[in-house]
Formats: structure tokens, C-alpha cells, sequence
């Protein structure tokens, strides 16, 4: 929610996909640098649980500052939602698996 509602045209909703794509490009760059600090051993699972970090951080924000839209939301979303975290870090995951496959041939 870049502009604090849902997007209505569409040029808000370009503005937030690449908003949504640069924050995803951030975190996963930032989980990049922290897995070189610590052993690169079972990608998968640190990626999905860095993943729930990340999320539980920023529901911890959503919560902090009262965002509406934000605070109440359904099962069906809460399942959603669960479903997009693990996805993005298990894809996570197999991204950075490949450049590293890729970096060391």
C-alpha cells in the first residue's frame, strides 16, 4: 500500500509493482550478504525462515503504526499471505543456488 489505498489507475499500479519489486530486490540482496556471513548450507530453509523474519518485521510496523486496511484482515488472506512468504523464499532460495552454481563453474 504505497499510497496508503489501493492502487486505481494505472499508473499507481505500475508505481507499485516497481515499488514491490524493489523492495523484494532489497531484501533478497540483504539475505545475499547475510548468508555469506554464515555457512551457505540448506539454502531453503534459511531463505523461508529469513522470509517469515522479514514478514513478521513488517506486520510488526502494519501493527506499530495502525495501518488501516492492513490490521484486520481474514483467514483466506492470513492463508494467502502464508502461501506467497514461503513461495518467495523458497524462490529465493533456488535463485541465489543457481547464481552461486553459476559464480564457482
Amino acid at each position: 500500500m504505497v499510497f496508503g489505498k489501493r492502487p486505481t489507475s494505472l499508473v499507481e499500479t505500475v508505481i507499485a509493482f516497481i515499488l514491490q519489486l524493489g523492495l523484494s530486490g532489497f531484501v533478497g540482496i540483504l539475505f545475499s550478504y547475510l548468508l555469506t556471513s554464515i555457512n551457505t548450507a540448506n539454502y531453503y530453509l534459511k531463505s523461508t525462515i529469513y522470509a517469515y523474519g522479514v514478514w513478521f518485521s513488517l506486520m510488526g510496523v502494519v501493527y506499530l503504526y495502525q495501518v488501516q486496511g492492513l490490521i484486520d484482515q481474514p483467514v483466506n488472506n492470513i492463508i494467502t499471505e502464508i502461501v506467497a512468504i514461503t513461495l518467495y523464499g523458497l524462490v529465493l532460495a533456488l535463485l541465489l543456488n543457481y547464481l552461486d552454481k553459476k559464480h564457482k563453474s
